[in-house]
């Protein structure tokens, strides 16, 4: 879900859709803001749950809403970070006079001529590169969060968020929420950035490998990974087929 320009065949929402006819709770986690999740979920996998803004907003199926997209947000979970992120209901605020840490630190940084991004984001905020500056010129405002905060790189940008968000925070108060444990869990996922959620499940099923870090990783832990031998949505395919296959011997 990311801006890079992507695509996902009918086959793989309907392997998708059979695993949760097998009963397996699906979890979609994506650093996107909030309104590139909600803009493409008509193309997207019907899921249990959805998570965006690195960890920060979770939106749970809930079919007894009549609505046309019957989803609520968990707002016990976003409760828990209101120290960081400012009182909710403060998003038609300017960011930088939003309460929060996180807040004061986005005020600081355009203070000073950064162009952080907070469009649509309400838990986390995105700072590029300006003109003329290096990679590590925009790595090291990671040691300007305050604490409480934290950052992680994604797509050449660097997002701020909650400490207690994150990927890895969300996806363990998912499986609490659904009663899955950690080693009745797996992910599927292909980039640097979603390590630490492998680290979280019993294993990662990988449609292709696009980091050098991430084939490191499959080298040093070969049983925790599986490795399509295709590539693209074929890749992605062959992961759910083998998904299906794994459940109904479980059955």
């Amino acid at each position: 879900m990311s801006g890079a320009q992507g695509y996902i065949s009918e086959g793989t929402l309907r392997l998708f859709a059979a695993l949760r006819q097998l009963g397996a709770k699906l979890v979609l986690i994506s650093g996107a803001r909030a309104s590139t999740l909600l803009q493409r979920l008509p193309q997207l996998p019907a899921a249990d749950a959805y998570v965006c803004e690195s960890g920060g907003r979770i939106f749970l199926t809930d079919s007894h809403l009549p609505t046309a997209v019957p989803l609520r947000e968990d707002l016990d979970w976003r409760q828990q970070h209101c120290d960081v992120t400012g009182p909710l209901h403060q998003d038609a605020v300017a960011p930088a006079k939003r309460a929060g840490k996180l807040w004061e630190l986005y005020a600081e940084l355009e203070g000073e001529g950064w162009k952080p991004d907070a469009t649509s984001y309400t838990t986390a905020f995105r700072v590029k590169r300006r003109s003329g500056q290096t990679d590590a010129d925009l790595a090291a405002l990671q040691q300007r969060a305050p604490p409480g905060v934290t950052s992680a790189g994604n797509l050449g940008a660097l997002d701020f968020f909650p400490a207690t968000t994150g990927k890895e925070n969300a996806a363990e108060y998912v499986m609490q929420h659904f009663g899955v444990a950690p080693g009745d869990s797996v992910l599927m996922c292909d980039d640097d950035n979603d390590l630490g959620l492998a680290a979280c499940v019993r294993k990662a099923y990988l449609p292709g490998i696009t980091a050098p870090s991430v084939q490191a990783a499959v080298d040093a832990a070969p049983e925790r990974f599986y490795v399509s031998q295709h590539q693209g949505w074929r890749g992605t395919e062959e992961v759910l087929k083998v998904l299906v296959q794994e459940r109904l011997a479980e059955l």
